[in-house]
C-alpha cells in the first residue's frame, strides 16, 4: 500500500536511516545507469536492422522454405500473380519471400542485456489494492510503501523462444488448411493421431505433444512433393 504522506520526488520518510538513505540514493543512481545501458544498447542495432544467428534455426529454415508461394497453399490471387512473372522474377520474388520469413521466425539473440531480464517497473499499490504510482526503480518505489510492504513488479513480454517458433509454424499450417479447407492437410493429422494410437471414435483426447507430432508429420508429409518438385526445377 502507497504510504500518500510521501511526496514524489523527495527521499523516503522520516526515520529511515542513514543507511536506507544511501539505499534510496544508491538506486536512483542504478536505475539512471541501467536505462543509459538500455539505450545504448538498443542503439547498437540501427533502425530497420535485426540480430539474427549465422547459422539458422530449424525454424527458419522451414519458414523460409514454406514461404514459397504453392498452387494449392497459396491464396489464388497471390499464386496467380506469381505464375504471371517471368522466371527471373519468380526466382527473386521467392527470394524475397524466404528472406522476410526467416528474418519473422528468427530466435533473439542471446545475452544481450542482462537489464533486460530484470522487472521493467514497480507499481505500489493503493488501500484498495488499485494501481497508484510507476516507478523504475525498486528502491524508490519502496519509499511508498508501508513498512512490510513491496511494490508489484511489472515484466517485460519475454522474447520468443524456440517452441514458440514452433508453434508459429504448427499455427500457420493449421491456418492455411481452415482457410482454404484443406482436407487433405487434415486427414494427414487425423491418420498420424491413429498411427499413435488414438482411435477417433474413442473418448481418449490427444495430449499437447501428441498433437504436435501429428501437426508436424503431416506439415512433413505435404512438404516433401513440393521439395521434390524444387529439386527437379533446380
Amino acid at each position: 500500500m502507497t504510504n500518500t504522506n510521501t511526496q514524489p520526488g523527495a527521499a523516503p520518510a522520516t526515520g529511515n536511516t542513514e543507511k536506507e538513505q544511501e539505499m534510496y540514493a544508491a538506486g536512483l543512481e542504478m536505475g539512471e545507469a541501467n536505462a543509459k545501458n538500455n539505450a545504448a544498447i538498443r542503439n547498437g542495432v540501427p533502425a530497420g536492422w535485426k540480430l539474427v544467428p549465422i547459422e539458422p534455426t530449424e525454424t527458419m529454415v522451414v519458414c523460409g522454405f514454406e514461404s514459397r508461394p504453392d498452387p494449392v497453399f497459396s491464396k489464388p490471387e497471390e499464386w496467380e500473380a506469381f505464375d504471371a512473372m517471368t522466371g527471373c522474377q519468380q526466382a527473386a520474388h521467392k527470394a524475397r519471400l524466404c528472406y522476410a520469413a526467416m528474418l519473422d521466425a528468427s530466435p533473439a539473440a542471446p545475452g544481450v542485456s542482462t537489464v533486460e531480464d530484470k522487472p521493467a517497473a514497480y507499481l505500489t499499490l493503493d488501500e484498495d489494492g488499485s494501481p497508484c504510482m510507476l516507478f523504475f526503480d525498486v528502491v524508490e518505489a519502496r519509499a511508498y510503501c508501508e513498512v512490510g510492504e513491496e511494490p508489484e513488479a511489472l515484466w517485460r513480454r519475454p522474447a520468443s523462444t524456440a517452441g514458440d517458433a514452433q508453434d508459429a509454424v504448427r499455427y500457420r499450417s493449421f491456418r492455411k488448411a481452415l482457410t482454404r479447407m484443406d482436407t487433405t492437410w487434415l486427414d494427414r493429422v487425423g491418420a498420424a493421431l491413429e498411427a499413435l494410437g488414438l482411435d477417433p471414435d474413442d473418448d481418449v483426447l490427444p495430449t499437447a505433444e501428441q498433437v504436435d507430432a501429428a501437426f508436424d508429420a503431416a506439415r512433413a508429409a505435404l512438404s516433401a512433393p513440393r521439395a521434390e518438385q524444387g529439386e527437379r526445377d533446380a
